[in-house]
Formats: C-alpha cells, structure tokens, sequence
C-alpha cells in the first residue's frame, strides 16, 4: 500500500480486536469482510467512494461553491439527519449545474431547472427542489454572498385535477386487512405507524428501550421532537405478541437484523400488491398516507389541532421548541383514550 494512501484512510483496532477501516476524507467505513486491506477489492472500494462522494472542485462565485459553504455551516450542520440526507439528495442532483456562476442564475435559469426535475422525477421532486434552492439562496443572501434569490416567489407546481391523491388516508377495512395479513416483521412497522402515528423511517429505526410494556417514547428523526404517549391497545397487543429476535430494534428482517429501508420497501410492496390483487384494498396506499390517517381520525373525533401536532411529534413554532423536553405522557392519555375508542367503534 503506497504512502499516499496510508494518509487518505483511517484505521484503528476497536475494543474487540476488530480492525476498522475508514475513509478519511469522508468517514465512509470500508467493510473488511467484503473488503480487506490491501486487497484489490479494497482498492476499488476506496475508488468507488473517493468517486461518489467526494465533493466536486468548485470555483469561488459558483452554484457549486454555494452548495460547498452551505453544507460547512452550523444552519445545515444543526438540521436533523434525515434532513441532511434529503437536502444530500437535492444537491447530488444539482451537480451537473454547479459550474454556473451565481451572476447568470437568473429566474428563468431556475424555472429551467425546476422544468428538468419535472420532466426526470416528479412534480413533488421539483417542488422540494425549488424549496432547497430558495431556501439556500436565502442563506446566501443574508450572508453578503449573492444580492437576490432567483427562486423566491417562484409557484409550487400544481396537482392536476385527475391525478391521484398523494398519501392518502386508509380506510378502517384497509388497515385491518393489512395489519392481519403482514408477517412479523413488517408488522410491527407498520403497527407503530398505524396506531402511534409514526414516520416509517422512525419505525424502522425504533429500538426496543423505546416502549416498556405501556408506554412509547421516541425522539423523531426529522424533527427531533419527543414523543411520549401510553401505547394504544391495538399496538401493545402487536408488541406483546411479536416473536423474539437480535436485533436491537424492535422490528427485523428474515435474518433478525434491523430492516435497511430497501429491505423493508420491498416486502411492503409485495404485500400491497398481494391484497390489492385479492381486492382488500384499493391502489394508492402508502406507508406515510398512514399519518394523514391517524390525524384524520383524531380530528374526527373532535381533538384539537395542538393535540394532534403533540401526538405526531410535529414542531413549528418556538412554544414547540421551549417546551420540547416537556413529558406529554398525562396529556397523551387521553389522546390515546380517544384513539383506542375510534378504533374499537370501528370493528378493530
């Protein structure tokens, strides 16, 4: 191994003896049962990585130098992770624009840009995609590093009329039909997300000191909002009942380890195409198409719209952030009250 790249990876032996092996510029770590040092293989992985993901070389007063200082500075650095990826999403499409000098983004350059996404993703691609790049230009802006912000004002693509819902909620007989035919697994998944209002990615990753028997607490992903509630009785009963494992989470795959979101996407899809071709239920669900559900249900039955915000973890104002350590479990109670009522008039 040549003295250049000794320099340009990391490894150290952890407490087990085990050798780790990271790339520096990186810290993507390089798996040494696939990969062993020295080996070619390690060669083309460190190739591969040093390829992907590092940065492209900008120049000063470009997109891409933008893109650079953003991703430096502690307003990108303090966003919660699953956000970080999302905007690492946007800006890896954005790469082939990051030679443009900031001077000759105009207005119609961007309508451009939002036009491509449109037409190579989806409307609601674009639609974040516009978000990303006021909400970047804005930073700039206040910064002294552009004069103005060639997406502010620029409209939201439209739904066309015919087109499908987004998301939408599940009927009662949708979510009964689902929850009965899911192997465990899958199951447990999709009950924090059906009875706790959970995003999928923190269901996924919820391990199992997140609830005791009565109660769940979690710190959601993308908002960093503490939820603590008593457990629903549907979703206790899915808890107490699923067969052990591992994992440290409280759902794993056929092999017993945390579900990768590939993982998971895949024997999701596969059971929705098993029920919507037994006629159990309609095209069109969707994991996230659960929350609208569960706030659905919950304004049906007559809770209030901080109560609603408060189960789903949602956070918008700076009440929300003073308040964010505050234990909602005796408020949740009777939230939870109502929800277990609505279920159970419901045939569940």
């Amino acid at each position: 191994m040549t003295y250049a790249l000794i320099r340009k990876i990391k490894k150290y032996k952890d407490r087990h003896g085990k050798l780790r092996v990271y790339h520096r510029a990186t810290g993507i770590a390089i798996d040494q049962k696939k990969f062993p040092i020295k080996s070619v293989e390690f060669f083309v992985e460190f190739d591969r990585i040093t390829r992907e993901h590092t940065p492209l070389p900008t120049e000063k007063d470009t997109l891409g130098h933008l893109v650079e200082q953003y991703q430096k500075s502690a307003d990108f650095i303090d966003k919660q992770p699953r956000t970080q990826s999302d905007y690492m999403k946007l800006m890896k499409y954005l790469e082939p624009a990051y030679t443009l000098h900031m001077p000759d983004i105009s207005r119609g350059v961007v309508m451009k840009i939002r036009d491509r996404a449109r037409e190579t993703r989806t409307d609601h691609f674009a639609n974040y995609l516009m978000r990303f790049m006021s909400l970047l230009f804005n930073w700039a802006k206040d910064r002294g590093l552009i004069d103005t912000n060639p997406a502010e004002g620029i409209k939201s693509i439209k739904r066309a009329k015919d087109a499908p819902r987004a998301n939408r909620p599940w009927t009662r007989a949708e979510m009964q039909a689902v929850i009965e035919n899911a192997r465990w697994g899958v199951k447990e998944v999709l009950a924090l997300c059906m009875y706790a209002g959970l995003r999928k990615g923190d269901a996924l990753a919820a391990s199992k000191t997140i609830y005791n028997g009565h109660t769940i607490e979690v710190v959601t992903q993308k908002t960093g909002r503490r939820v603590k509630m008593p457990a629903p009785v549907a979703l206790k009963f899915i808890l107490d009942s699923a067969p052990a494992h591992p994992a440290i989470t409280i759902a794993a795959n056929a092999d017993g380890k945390p579900w990768k979101d590939n993982g998971f996407n895949s024997a999701w899809k596969k059971l929705r195409a098993k029920l919507e071709a037994q006629g159990s239920i309609e095209e069109g669900l969707t994991i996230h198409g659960l929350r609208h559900t569960v706030a659905t249900m919950l304004r049906e039955a007559g809770v209030s719209k901080e109560l609603r915000a408060d189960f789903l973890g949602h956070s918008s104002t700076m009440a929300d952030w003073y308040s964010r350590d505050a234990d909602m479990s005796e408020k949740m109670r009777d939230v939870v009250e109502i929800f277990d009522t609505t279920l159970s008039d419901s045939g569940e």
